[in-house]
């Protein structure tokens, strides 16, 4: 948020990803990111895109998930995050679980 275009943790990491010094793992990069989202609102909302675009794809060797802070700050019983009243634990195996699903049916190229 806030950083010129091309210097967003996006374009960064991307970046990174296709450059020899990160592997050069990927050839294209898909942000399927929505700012300010919890983890509830990724698993109800974000998850079934970044499923289809897996499902779409014919190879995908790196997928990152970044999420957590929203319902630390914004979430009542989320301090701490793994607090027993806090679903952030929940709903975040609940969304690694899809996007192990649909990894599982997609060769890696190495």
């Amino acid at each position: 948020m806030g950083a010129t275009s091309g210097h967003s943790f996006f374009d960064l990491y991307c970046a990174y990803l296709e450059s020899p010094a990160g592997g050069s793992r990927v050839d294209r990069c898909v942000n399927d990111s929505f700012p300010g989202l919890s983890s509830q609102g990724a698993l109800a909302q974000q998850v079934q895109k970044v499923v289809s675009d897996i499902n779409g794809s014919a190879d995908t060797p790196v997928v990152t998930v970044d999420l957590g802070g929203i319902d630390l700050l914004s979430t009542p019983g989320c301090q701490p995050i793994t607090g027993p009243s806090c679903n952030f634990i929940h709903n975040m195996r609940a969304i690694l679980d899809q996007i192990e699903t649909a990894l599982a049916t997609h060769p890696v190229r190495t």
